[in-house]
């Protein structure tokens, strides 16, 4: 089963159309838009990062260990486990895991 077929039979509308330039090795813009949740978030270059148009910040936390963490399953499919594994790994040397 696709990701997109799991999507489906749990009748989850998402999907995200994701745009970016970059020069010179430099990312100059970026668009991600979701268009089933009527969002889209841009940000260039300095001048910031906006969602819906409204202008979005970083959060002031500086370290990992620091900040909510919240990684759901992402992938889905024949090979999901070892998708979502590997996203989680890069991420759990840095977070503590409380299994609530």
């Amino acid at each position: 089963m696709s990701d997109a077929d799991a999507r489906r039979l749990l009748n989850l509308a998402l999907c995200a159309v994701s745009l970016s330039l970059v020069h010179n090795g430099i990312s100059l813009m970026g668009v991600v838009d979701l268009p089933f949740l009527a969002t889209q978030y841009s940000a260039l270059r300095g001048h910031g990062a906006y969602v819906g148009g409204k202008k979005i910040r970083v959060s002031p936390t500086r370290e990992l260990n620091a900040a909510l963490v919240s990684i759901d399953q992402y992938a889905f499919g024949e090979d999901f486990q070892y998708k979502n594994s590997e996203a989680y790994s890069r991420v759990a040397p840095e977070v503590e895991r409380d299994n609530g």
